[in-house]
């Protein structure tokens, strides 16, 4: 499996069943999305910033909603969830996905920005792979964050939701990456991308991977 990080919560996750990508985006993030062909799409939101499916080649399945989906050996559950507006009562839906291909396990939180209810943490299922939204606006709060991994467990996090809020500093220093390796006392793997495996996830202790963005 290789993954990639295309900007903002998309990612390529390339794997012997197929090509997946997560929340392609607009150009109203203040990036451009990579020009990338899948058979899969998943989209964690109806906004433009998670739902730019129309900009992947391929004709690839999109999946935009809650269910249990099984697409070319790949499976996928859709947990229902909410991102809080700001405002008392507002939410906005938001959609949770569980990955099961080639034996691992990813888990996609798109844009959380709320601890996790016990219904869908006993539905997440421990994910080995965790796509994990940052930042005090575009995602969880480092404690949040913290919490969730403590209760997660996974075995790779990769932050997300971020890159639009910053300038050119190294990753690891952007200011709700840096929070978050300062709750958890992490020190991070810095690259282009990861290739990974269920052999290699066997004696793989936590780790935050930080990956270059293919978004300009």
């Amino acid at each position: 499996m290789e993954i990639w990080h295309l900007g903002f919560g998309s990612f390529r996750i390339r794997t012997k069943k197929g090509i997946i990508i997560t929340d392609p985006y607009s150009p109203k993030t203040g990036l451009k999305m990579p020009k990338m062909e899948a058979d899969l799409v998943t989209v964690s939101q109806p906004e433009s910033f998670h739902s730019n499916s129309q900009a992947i080649g391929k004709n690839p399945f999109v999946i935009n909603a809650p269910g249990e989906y099984e697409i070319g050996g790949i499976n996928i559950l859709g947990i229902p969830s909410y991102k809080d507006n700001g405002q008392k009562g507002e939410r906005s839906n938001n959609t949770i996905y569980l990955i099961h291909t080639g034996g691992v396990r990813i888990g996609h939180l798109g844009q959380l920005n709320h601890p996790l209810s016990k219904e869908s943490l006993g539905l997440l299922d421990s994910p080995d792979l965790l796509f994990l939204p940052l930042g005090e606006e575009a995602g969880l709060t480092a404690k949040y964050a913290a919490e969730i991994t403590r209760q997660i467990e996974p075995k790779i996090i990769f932050p997300i939701h971020y890159i639009e809020e910053n300038g050119q500093l190294p990753l690891d220093q952007v200011e709700p990456i840096s929070k978050f390796l300062k709750e958890t006392g992490s020190t991070p793997v810095i690259g282009p991308k990861l290739i990974i495996g269920k052999s290699n996830l066997t004696d793989e202790k936590e780790k935050v991977v930080l990956l270059e963005s293919r978004g300009k």
